[in-house]
């Protein structure tokens, strides 16, 4: 029973302070804080924690990076309403948001029986495309079945045969450097945007915590030499051996599965203590 208040500019609002330079988080619902007040999103708490930067929230609840950079092209009041003119931009990255990038076929549990075991239908998603040119720079967006016609075809025929349901499994099998690129080209197409209107110096990808799959390390391997940085949240004080000190039903909205307060106060306690430090030096 929370109220949701967006100001302006379109952003959710957030605690405010007069600090030198800005951080503008970008991300789904967890950046967004379903299910949280105004006041204990993650960037409100940022804000809170952080002795040099005033956060701005641009999360957008079941949003992914591809989805985030047009709306930052595409609704101009976006842009303004950022008075600090330096800072940084961060974009908080789930596992599940490299799926929401592409169009993957998720199989769905049951929601009887047994939900784990026996799945019933399968979701070809359709998700917005980011063309780049030859250069790696912004051209256009469409729908991904009018980019890969032939593609979406074949996960569409997939998705009503049992094949995969049998062996219990979704499409694409396996993230290959190509989807790595992707993501790549699309925050450093972000940055650029950033850079242009507030002033943005540095964009940090930063990983949550719980990653079920070696994703993580591949993540940060790819990015290594990239002009967007990394942020491992497990390897800034928040890694599972802290998260187990607290209560799961503390951490997590009961019968929701989203972040509690609490879970976001200790992430913003850590996060603003790196992203400080990165600022010094």
């Amino acid at each position: 029973n929370v109220q949701y208040d967006i100001d302006a500019n379109s952003r959710r609002k957030t605690l405010s302070r007069d600090r030198e330079k800005h951080i503008l988080f970008f991300g789904g619902s967890f950046t967004f804080g379903e299910g949280v007040s105004n006041y204990e999103s993650l960037p409100s708490r940022f804000t809170y924690y952080s002795k040099k930067y005033q956060a701005y929230n641009f999360g957008v609840q079941g949003a992914a990076i591809n989805n985030l950079l047009i709306n930052f092209k595409k609704y101009k009041n976006l842009r303004y309403g950022v008075k600090e003119k330096k800072g940084v931009a961060v974009y908080l990255f789930q596992e599940f948001h490299f799926k929401r990038l592409i169009s993957y076929i998720n199989l769905i549990p049951r929601k009887d029986g047994h939900p784990n075991k026996q799945m019933y239908k399968n979701i070809v998603t359709n998700p917005l495309t980011i063309i780049f040119d030859e250069k790696k720079n912004f051209y256009k967006s469409l729908p991904y079945k009018e980019v890969y016609p032939a593609s979406h075809f074949v996960k569409s025929v997939l998705s009503y045969s049992s094949i995969l349901r049998y062996f219990k499994v979704s499409l694409p099998l396996y993230w290959n450097t190509s989807h790595f690129q992707y993501l790549e080209n699309i925050m450093l197409s972000l940055h650029i945007e950033t850079s242009k209107y507030f002033g943005t110096e540095t964009t940090y990808l930063v990983l949550a915590r719980y990653f079920s799959t070696d994703l993580r390390d591949r993540i940060k391997k790819f990015f290594k030499n990239s002009p967007i940085k990394i942020i491992d949240i497990n390897e800034i004080g928040f890694s599972s051996e802290d998260h187990e000190k607290y209560d799961w039903r503390k951490l997590y909205i009961e019968g929701d599965g989203h972040p509690s307060a609490l879970y976001y106060e200790l992430v913003a306690k850590v996060l603003a203590r790196e992203i400080d430090k990165r600022s010094i030096d």
